[in-house]
């Protein structure tokens, strides 16, 4: 048994320092290692990548190095959203990866979604979570700078018109109405 592992973290996760590369790699090598699927191949890398769009560099080079090599039986990651993090995609490379005889694991578990519908619930919750993770911080990211603009300030870029940008010695300055 031969298997492939993938690991991805986007550029917040590096900020945030978590499921770092390293972690990711080890925790799949350890379930190889315990189930003795062999890794002939070294770990595909993916640093400062979002997981919202599948067409990455890194799951191009997974797919086809699976089409290369029949004996890749398993594909390993830490959890399903590092392949992606929309809803619709990440299903569909695994199907792909389920119907080239690859089984997905992902938290210490096995998915097939071409033999139980299950898996394709399981997986499409994981991968939604993800998402909404995502979704839910741009909201918030949104709210802040809603609050600061109405309190006089700008957070970046460039002020809407009618404003300018006043800079002042003890705090950060900001864009203050005309």
């Amino acid at each position: 048994m031969k298997g492939l592992i993938y690991a991805r973290q986007s550029k917040k996760e590096e900020k945030e320092n978590s499921y770092s590369i390293p972690a990711q790699i080890k925790e799949s090598t350890d379930y190889a290692n315990a189930h003795k699927i062999e890794l002939p191949y070294p770990p595909i890398v993916e640093r400062g990548k979002s997981g919202q769009k599948i067409q990455r560099e890194g799951i191009i080079q997974s797919f086809n190095l699976i089409c290369k090599d029949p004996e890749l039986s398993y594909y390993l990651v830490t959890d399903v959203d590092r392949i992606g993090r929309h809803e619709v995609d990440p299903l569909f490379f695994m199907w792909l990866l389920n119907y080239k005889h690859v089984t997905i694991i992902a938290n210490g578990r096995e998915y097939n979604i071409t033999k139980d519908p299950t898996d394709v619930i399981i997986s499409a919750a994981d991968c939604y979570k993800g998402y909404k993770e995502g979704r839910d911080i741009g909201i918030r990211t949104q709210r802040c700078k809603r609050l600061r603009f109405s309190d006089g300030l700008w957070v970046r870029g460039v002020p809407p018109e009618g404003y300018y940008e006043e800079i002042k010695f003890f705090d950060n300055g900001g864009f203050i109405p005309k």
